[in-house]
């Protein structure tokens, strides 16, 4: 970690919190590796070691107040985290805007996609690949068989069924309904 250790030593057998923050994104982060572990494969490994401690470094230097001595790569990988953790909570929303994401995170609308950068994909593509993956697993999960497909994409925040559907063809070459059956 590149927190220097008179930083770190005033952080011995202190409490920090896990319900907000830096917190609040470790501890989401290592439910998720545990959860989720079959989906990581052995070459995530070095990959997800580098974000954890990452994460780890953001929570000592906010809790000792140094964070704008993190390396920039660690800043802008921890703000991608939480701008992701924010759009998960605000995913079923039909009105969340590019600018609403980046006010809550105090940056510009334009920094926001150069941050993305690192994920090849626009913040609205990734947006809507979360809403179709959450949709799909509501099409596939048997305790929801009677929820009419138009439900599942209003729930996921889709305006309109046909743009959902549009949406769902385009990205799984398969309708909603095909799903289903």
């Amino acid at each position: 970690m590149s927190i220097p250790a008179k930083y770190t030593d005033v952080l011995v057998g202190e409490k920090l919190s896990a319900n907000v923050g830096y917190g609040a994104l470790v501890k989401q982060f290592l439910r998720t590796l545990v959860s989720d572990s079959a989906d990581f494969s052995r070459s995530d490994g070095d990959h997800l070691s580098v974000v954890m401690c990452d994460l780890v470094s953001g929570l000592f230097a906010k809790s000792v107040e140094v964070e704008g001595r993190l390396p920039v790569e660690t800043r802008k990988r921890t703000l991608l985290l939480e701008i992701k953790r924010f759009i998960g909570f605000r995913i079923c929303d039909p009105g969340l805007t590019l600018q609403e994401v980046a006010d809550a995170h105090h940056i510009s609308v334009s920094y926001l996609h150069r941050i993305f950068g690192a994920e090849e994909m626009t913040v609205s593509s990734w947006i809507l690949r979360k809403r179709l993956e959450n949709a799909y697993g509501d099409l596939v999960d048997p305790g929801l068989s009677a929820v009419p497909v138009f439900q599942i994409a209003e729930k996921w925040g889709f305006k309109s069924a046909a743009v959902f559907s549009r949406s769902f063809r385009d990205f799984y070459g398969v309708s909603p309904k095909e799903v289903r059956s």
